[in-house]
């Protein structure tokens, strides 16, 4: 008797455990050949040019605070 509530038990908590990791999606994409360059590319460009109109707008704020 114990043994089979032992084992019932071990059972149950072993099946919820493999439940709960079953709602997890994991999306993605694969990159082939120079599509995963021209993203990189494409990403560095972004920082680039985010960094220069920050850069500006900074500038700007500066010499509209002189005059």
């Amino acid at each position: 008797m114990k043994r089979i509530l032992g084992f019932t038990i071990s059972a149950l908590i072993l099946l919820l455990a493999l439940n709960s990791n079953t709602h997890n999606f994991v999306f993605g994409h694969t990159f082939s050949g120079d599509e995963s360059a021209s993203f990189l590319s494409k990403v560095e460009m972004i920082k680039i040019e985010s960094q220069l109109a920050q850069q500006q707008l900074s500038e700007n704020d500066i010499h509209l605070t002189k005059t």
